[in-house]
């Protein structure tokens, strides 16, 4: 059954943007009390000198409408135009990227009879003139009720006023548009179904442009390249990350930079990090005039080695078969920057999620043999290591099987000929490791021929046999797992 036709209810829609305050200003006439030398002088001809009383009670008029901002100040300051009272914009300004929009939104019935079933919606709409289909948020609602039950019926009496407030986080520079639906009961004859009733009366559409942020962020990042590092006993050490991040003040008004962070939660749980302030500010805030740059660091480190080998296995394990350079990629976080401009809403600009990428050797599965992929670093670190001294070195090897399979390894550590020219490897250049399930350890002896930054020759792991449940299979020839053209890097002192 259809409703019955008749004229819209007369409700008044208004939108107000809660935004930051600025000083009211109000205009102070200059005048001077009886007490002042000006009164000396006598009126000007044709005008009617005031009563010094009656001049004072204006003085104090004025005065009382700012709450003392008059009354202890100097005579010559009494015609300042700002007052301690604070005032809202009449129009939207500027929004910006990053800004959350926050707005008043109330429906008040200007007739003269109450209106049944009022009911307001406000939905953003982000997306150009050209848009087919602008992405939609719904923001609010009132009143509010369960999604199951029909809409709670809302009367609104004569003068009577439904708001509520919408707030929208601007997240790209495309057209958006404020629109606020109103809906209420309309007279119907019958019995019919409560959706019936629920149609749409009223809307209004409010368009506003988006700038850009006052600020830019750009970011790189990098790992440990120093050999040294990457054979370190610590994993914090190995896997370090360093994340520089640049902010630049792009606006012509200076900005507040209130707090830099690198957010991790949920990206992943394996990275702690803290942050290295070039400035030396601490947790206070940056000033950043118009076209300056400052610059930070970001330090992460992995807080649990068997978190981040057991993702850095699982997309190994996802790779082709066929390829030997596979990309790891571990998401690191989202750089968030807390702004705020003079006489603007503060803002938020978020870039990430910010990535490691770093490229694993692995072997492919040739000849029905099992993929592995194998790792090796120092077990422990010497206090000192002096030139021209032998020193002996325990390496941790670790073997994983991509198919995730149970077997025991034969494997051999073995030196390439002809590269070892700064350091000499001494002993066999062939070391046989035996039965390794997963981790195993070798020690090798090695004796720097000069101070300073020394780098050895290089290493090969190798694959000789393995064994699956009660079968052995011998591997002829062996199959290498992993290749170093620098094995160790070591910093030694000289004595002499």
């Amino acid at each position: 059954m259809e409703p019955s036709a008749g004229p819209p209810p007369p409700l008044v829609v208004k939108v107000m943007r809660m935004s930051a305050p600025v000083l009211a200003a109000r205009s102070v006439p200059v005048f001077e009390t009886s007490k002042e030398s000006g009164s000396a002088l006598g009126a000007a001809s044709g005008v009617e000198a005031f009563d010094p009383a009656a001049w004072d009670a204006v003085q104090a008029s004025y005065a009382r409408g700012s709450d003392r901002v008059f009354t202890e100040a100097e005579p010559t300051l009494r015609d300042a135009t700002y007052t301690d009272h604070l005032v809202l914009p009449s129009s939207f300004g500027t929004v910006a990227v990053g800004e959350t929009f926050s707005v008043l939104v109330s429906v008040t019935n200007e007739s003269d009879a109450p209106v049944q079933g009022v009911r307001l919606q406000v939905d953003m709409q982000a997306g150009g003139p050209d848009a087919s289909h602008p992405l939609e948020y719904v923001l609010s609602y009132a009143p509010e009720s369960d999604a199951s039950a029909p809409p709670a019926v809302v009367e609104l009496a004569p003068r009577a006023r439904l708001t509520l407030v919408a707030r929208h986080e601007i997240g790209t520079m495309a057209q958006h548009a404020l629109v606020c639906r109103v809906r209420c009961d309309l007279p119907t004859s019958g019995e019919e179904h409560w959706m019936t009733k629920y149609v749409p009366m009223l809307t209004r559409l409010y368009k506003f442009s988006v700038q850009p942020p006052p600020i830019a962020l750009h970011t790189t990042s990098q790992g440990v390249r120093s050999r040294a590092l990457a054979m370190h006993p610590d994993v914090r050490v190995r896997e370090r990350v360093y994340i520089q991040v640049q902010v630049h003040n792009v606006s012509p008004r200076p900005v507040v930079l209130e707090e830099l962070r690198l957010d991790t939660q949920p990206a992943n749980d394996a990275w702690t990090w803290h942050l290295v302030d070039a400035l030396d500010t601490g947790s206070t805030a940056r000033h950043l005039q118009p076209k300056d740059v400052r610059q930070y660091v970001f330090v992460l480190a992995p807080s649990s080695e068997a978190v981040l080998e057991k993702a850095t296995l699982a997309q190994l394990a996802a790779a082709p078969a066929d390829k030997r350079l596979v990309s790891v990629v571990h998401p690191l976080g989202t750089i968030v920057a807390h702004w705020r401009v003079p006489n603007a809403e503060p803002g938020v600009l978020k870039i990430g999620p910010i990535q490691r990428g770093v490229n694993m050797p692995v072997p492919p599965a040739l000849d029905g043999l099992p993929r592995l992929f194998a790792t090796a670093h120092l077990a422990a670190l010497p206090q000192a290591f002096v030139a021209e001294a032998a020193a002996e070195l325990t390496v941790h090897v670790a073997v994983h099987a991509l198919d995730g399979a149970q077997r025991t390894y034969d494997l051999a550590l073995v030196a390439a000929d002809g590269t070892w020219l700064n350091m000499s490897l001494l002993g066999p250049a062939y070391r046989a490791i035996p039965h390794v399930t997963e981790h195993a350890e070798v020690r090798i002896s090695v004796l720097p021929l000069k101070a300073g930054v020394v780098q050895s020759g290089g290493m090969a792991l190798m694959l000789t046999s393995y064994t699956e449940g009660a079968t052995t299979v011998p591997v002829s020839p062996p199959h290498i797992l992993r290749e170093w053209p620098c094995f160790v890097e070591l910093v030694t002192i000289d004595t002499g």
